[in-house]
């Protein structure tokens, strides 16, 4: 009991029961409704793309809908738990259950997308990569031939090469089975899908990084737009040992609760509002790294460029060249990988944060 009072007490604000224009009581502070119009975090999103293929998706099945088993609400759910059929309550419930099943499918695609994105950049980088590493073959087997340096420089160079190609097909590798994860869950094929992510135009991992922008970890955390906490409500509302009580009884049950149900939406608001600190605190760190991974490339960009000057000018060995190229290419890797893990975090973030669809028709509420 002392734990639930203790997480009562971190959430106060967000749980104290709320009278609302209506004159409904919620127990979240800041519920969203039917008929709210903010777009949901994959259009919201910034890339086209990731919008098309996640609406499509969703589109397969029928959007989550607040209607009763027979007919509509017609009126709000204005004081549900003085009287409102159960029927119409789980109904209302149920749809906010599928809201929360699609956010979550939602969040699925975006990762995947993500990985797939960080594949093809990946492999843009390697391809960049191996045909600088035959450009210094070339220079290599010229320089030998006019006997400026000695055969093993062009040995390495074969070598280079060899390991180039090698992570190519690596990359292509990564990037099927990404394809494949991505089909799997939009239904469109591994084909489709590689011409979208090829023809896109504005999208791509480093679109939905920005759209991220910088984050708060102090800001109020809100979370009234969770589908599962929507659901909760309403079923905790309609009890049979709730509905009869105002928001005095309902305040002092959960902030100190001796009860099941109290104990339950504590439990659950807080373990919602634990996980969106949690999203921001990584969103945070992944900027943070990323930030420090651009220096790296900006450094090892010069870094390749003086190395690639110097060898050609015969003021180099062979092995600097070697090595310069090897640590640019793992720094631009290193790039695309902080990118994605800033696009993973910020997703993973709206969809703890509630940031779906609001079940349409009658109203929620």
């Amino acid at each position: 009991m002392v734990r639930l009072s203790l997480l009562a007490a971190l959430a106060c604000s967000a749980c104290t029961p709320q009278r609302q224009a209506n004159g409904a009581l919620h127990l979240l502070s800041a519920p969203v409704h039917a008929g709210d119009v903010s777009a949901p975090w994959w259009t919201a999103s910034g890339d086209p793309v990731l919008d098309h293929l996640t609406a499509e998706a969703l589109g397969r099945e029928p959007a989550p809908v607040c209607a009763a088993p027979h007919g509509t609400f017609g009126q709000r759910l204005v004081r549900v738990f003085h009287g409102e059929r159960a029927a119409r309550v789980e109904a209302a419930a149920q749809a906010w259950d599928k809201a929360g099943a699609r956010l979550t499918q939602a969040r699925d695609i975006g990762l995947a997308y993500l990985r797939a994105r960080a594949w093809q950049a990946r492999l843009a980088e390697r391809m960049a990569s191996e045909a600088a590493i035959r450009d210094n073959g070339e220079i290599a087997h010229f320089r030998r031939e006019a006997g400026l340096v000695p055969g093993l420089d062009e040995d390495m160079a074969g070598i280079m090469v060899g390991l180039a190609s090698s992570d190519l097909d690596g990359a292509r590798a990564g990037l099927d089975r990404a394809l494949a994860e991505l089909a799997r869950l939009t239904g469109k094929t591994q084909a489709d899908l590689r011409t979208l992510l090829e023809t896109g135009q504005g999208a791509g991992i480093a679109v939905v990084a920005d759209r991220a922008g910088d984050v708060d970890r102090d800001a109020p955390i809100e979370v009234g737009g969770r589908p599962d906490l929507h659901a909760l409500e309403m079923r905790t509302l309609a009890r049979r040992d709730v509905r009869h009580l105002d928001a005095a009884a309902l305040q002092k049950q959960i902030a100190s609760p001796t009860q099941p149900w109290a104990a339950q939406w504590v439990q659950a608001l807080a373990g919602a509002q634990d996980a969106v600190r949690k999203d921001r605190g990584d969103l945070a760190d992944a900027q943070v790294l990323h930030r420090d991974r651009e220096d790296v490339v900006n450094r090892a960009d010069k870094a390749l460029a003086n190395a690639r000057l110097a060898y050609r000018n015969g003021m180099a060995a062979f092995s600097t060249l070697y090595v310069a190229e090897a640590a640019g290419l793992a720094a631009r890797e290193a790039r695309v990988e902080s990118l994605r893990a800033i696009g993973e975090a910020s997703v993973q973030l709206w969809t703890d944060e509630g940031r779906g669809e609001v079940p349409g028709g009658a109203p929620c509420d």
